[in-house]
């Protein structure tokens, strides 16, 4: 995992005065790029408006997950990060993410250039391939897909540790950054875009369905006690 230099956990607790001159700044409960802040060079960042931004939006459950299916948030504590900023080439690294079912990943898709310096974009490409790394024709929304991706050096480990880390869950997607040759544990996502977003074609959907078992998802080590 990246470097973990400080965890606010409250408004007050936010000091961005202090912060290492290069880093990230990141929400622990936010999705697709929204509420995080990267710090390329702190010299050139508006200090005190991300400040007032982060203490204002960033710890309220209601503007955080309004509207989502993703409700397991609602019983986290929102904390905000600041860990180290990880480079590929003076770029974000890419973003490799896989979708495990019952302990066992199934496919990965790929995030190409999610950032523009320092800036979340829209319509970044999302790239899907098998687990032997042979391109998928797949896609969501109308999201840009490459076919020509170079295989991740780690691809092998990445997926021996996502088959660990999603053991005891019928669904979870891992996701991982590669820098430098480096392999990072970025995060779990139990609910990809909060449920909302399809895939094409439909029957990728309808696949992804067949590997989730709902007696397994039945068992009572998921069912939320009290």
């Amino acid at each position: 995992m990246a470097e973990i230099y400080e965890i606010w956990e409250t408004p007050d607790e936010v000091n961005l005065k202090d912060i290492p001159k290069t880093c990230v700044v990141k929400s622990n409960c936010s999705s697709d790029g929204r509420n995080i802040l990267l710090v390329p060079d702190k010299s050139r960042i508006d200090l005190e408006k991300a400040e007032k931004e982060i203490k204002e939006n960033w710890f309220d459950r209601l503007k955080l997950h309004t509207n989502s299916f993703a409700n397991y948030y609602y019983g986290v504590q929102p904390k905000v990060y600041v860990e180290e900023y990880l480079k590929e080439n003076e770029n974000s690294p890419d973003d490799y993410d896989v979708f495990c079912f019952h302990g066992e990943p199934k496919f990965i898709y790929v995030k190409t250039a999610h950032f523009d310096n320092g800036v979340n974009r829209d319509n970044y490409p999302v790239s899907f391939y098998t687990t032997e790394w042979e391109y998928m024709v797949a896609k969501y929304k109308d999201f840009p897909s490459m076919a020509d991706l170079e295989k991740p050096f780690h691809l092998k480990e990445m997926l021996e540790i996502s088959r660990q880390l999603s053991k005891d869950f019928p669904f979870v997607r891992v996701d991982f950054f590669e820098n430098s040759k480096k392999l990072y544990v970025a995060e779990f996502s139990f609910a990809p875009w909060a449920g909302f977003r399809v895939f094409e074609p439909e029957s990728l959907d309808y696949e992804m369905g067949k590997w989730l078992d709902i007696v397994h998802m039945a068992k009572t080590e998921y069912v939320k006690k009290g």
